[in-house]
């Protein structure tokens, strides 16, 4: 996309790995779960993302690490590499077409885009809902890092406050209802909320509200850090969808 090549010579957090590859949890089907790959991932300026991810049942992918690479003079649609016999070439054809669309329509995002997308703040997510039948099942948590978690209610009644990223997407599955709601944030809009609302201090706890009305639409979001309650613009910032549960 930027016609530039990157090199990264970085050490794995080995340690790090070993750790969390070890760990176990029951996930919404009273099922042992444990992490069982690894997911690497490039974006523009050489920045170099690596998860471990589950991807069991919805699952869990983690961020181990993060990496900046160093440019290199070699342009990057020429190159090329030969690996166990097979040829490949970088064919942009192939990236996925709204990946292209959204490049051409408004260029490369800024590195702060990629820097904002790495502070954590120590925040849960809670949900209220005004009708006494809704029960929530199971929630689906995607981050702005690339994290992603999908938890069930079941086991974890109440989540913990957790340092961790902006929400990118959250998937809220009922028992009683036949659809599930889903919000979409726009991740600069979501940034620039919860950098506000912490200000300077990013460890102090925040419950993260998310309020539906009767009907399950979506009524507000805010964020409660001690005394103080911060509204977020759901209109500009917030795409709400219901999904059919299967």
């Amino acid at each position: 996309m930027e016609d530039k090549v990157y090199h990264v010579e970085e050490d794995l957090p080995v340690e790090k790995i070993n750790k969390l590859y070890h760990e176990r949890w029951l996930n919404g089907w009273n099922e042992e779960q444990r992490y069982d790959g690894l997911v690497i991932g490039c974006a523009p300026y050489g920045s170099v993302q690596i998860w471990l991810r589950s991807d069991i049942h919805g699952g869990r992918r983690t961020e181990v690490c993060s990496f900046k690479g160093k440019e290199e003079s070699e342009a990057l649609w020429g190159y090329k590499m030969d690996c166990d016999g097979f040829y490949y070439k970088y064919d942009k054809e192939k990236v996925r077409n709204e990946v292209w669309e959204n490049l051409k329509a408004n260029g490369l995002p800024d590195t702060l885009f990629f820097n904002n997308s790495h502070i954590r703040y120590n925040y849960r997510i809670v949900v209220e809902t005004e009708s006494m039948d809704d029960k929530l099942h199971d929630m689906e948590l995607v981050l702005c890092n690339g994290e992603y978690d999908n938890t069930s209610q079941k086991q974890i009644p109440d989540c913990d406050y957790k340092m961790q990223v902006c929400p990118k997407y959250i998937r809220l599955e009922w028992q009683n209802r036949y659809k599930s709601t889903c919000l979409d944030f726009k991740p600069n809009e979501i940034f620039d909320f919860f950098s506000s609302s912490f200000g300077g201090d990013c460890s102090q706890p925040g419950d993260f509200v998310i309020q539906l009305n009767k009907s399950g639409e979506l009524k507000n979001i805010s964020l409660k850090i001690g005394k103080n309650i911060y509204i977020y613009d759901k209109e500009a910032g917030v795409c709400q969808r219901s999904e059919q549960n299967i």
